[in-house]
């Protein structure tokens, strides 16, 4: 099954498309899809094994909308 069909299965497509729904969607050792809403910064770096992440939110920023991290 390819990761699309994976997030359908999951009901997490329509979130992806939401422009203002930060998401991260991961598979295996590569990123396949990044969006970032004002404040939140994620910093990746595909590994040979994963991928190295660190996420970082700015003082006094609050996310309205839920985070989604999609990994298969």
């Amino acid at each position: 099954m390819d990761v699309e069909n994976l997030i359908k299965l999951a009901k997490e497509d329509e979130a992806l498309a939401d422009k203002d729904t930060a998401h991260l969607t991961i598979n295996l050792n590569k990123v396949v899809s990044k969006n970032l809403v004002p404040g939140l910064h994620i910093d990746t770096r595909e590994l040979k094994d994963g991928v190295d992440i660190k996420l970082r939110l700015d003082d006094d920023v609050v996310i309205e909308k839920k985070c989604i991290c999609v990994l298969v």
